[in-house]
């Protein structure tokens, strides 16, 4: 019982990191119907229902409730036409407006192609418009939607929790 409460602090702690991450944003290579790719900085709208950039015409953004789906690697009509296979790993897509159209990205690195894909993934799957979403549990038994600002508090109070009711007392200094 223990272990998993745990575990579930370990995960909450996880993807508070990667939501930290995602509105943090990062310089991600964009690739456009027309033209050559371009750098652009990326963001996490601050309620986490918008992927946010900024462009020589202003800013932009994408709901991310109009995105159907994450395709990793370079799939899309718009990869296609400026394939860089050294950079399949790196790359994905956000297929939005039925399919109809893709944001094509590739990243600097593995590590971050991972995080921006599974946040993301997170963010999307939750069908919530793009409301964080924790899964306690594989089985669908414990579910907590929780946005940026509280789940440093579910974190603490979990974690006290789990302290208590094993003997442990402990004080966790995060910042």
């Amino acid at each position: 019982m223990y272990s998993c409460c745990l575990e579930f602090v370990e995960r909450c702690f996880a993807h508070l990191q990667v939501l930290i991450a995602l509105k943090k944003g990062a310089q991600l290579l964009k690739y456009g119907r027309k033209g050559k790719p371009k750098f652009y900085r990326f963001r996490l709208s601050n309620d986490e229902t918008s992927l946010i950039w900024t462009s020589s015409s202003g800013e932009r953004s994408l709901k991310l409730a109009s995105v159907s789906k994450i395709i990793p690697g370079q799939k899309t009509a718009v990869f296609q036409r400026h394939l860089h296979p050294e950079k399949d790993y790196l790359s994905f897509s956000l297929a939005y407006n039925n399919g109809k159209r893709s944001l094509d990205l590739i990243c600097k690195d593995k590590v971050e192609a991972e995080v921006w894909i599974a946040g993301l993934k997170a963010l999307i799957s939750s069908g919530q418009g793009g409301r964080s979403k924790i899964d306690g549990r594989s089985d669908g038994g414990l579910y907590l939607d929780v946005t940026l600002p509280n789940l440093l508090i579910v974190i603490l109070f979990l974690g006290a929790f789990c302290a208590i009711t094993s003997g442990l007392f402990y004080i966790v200094e995060i910042l």
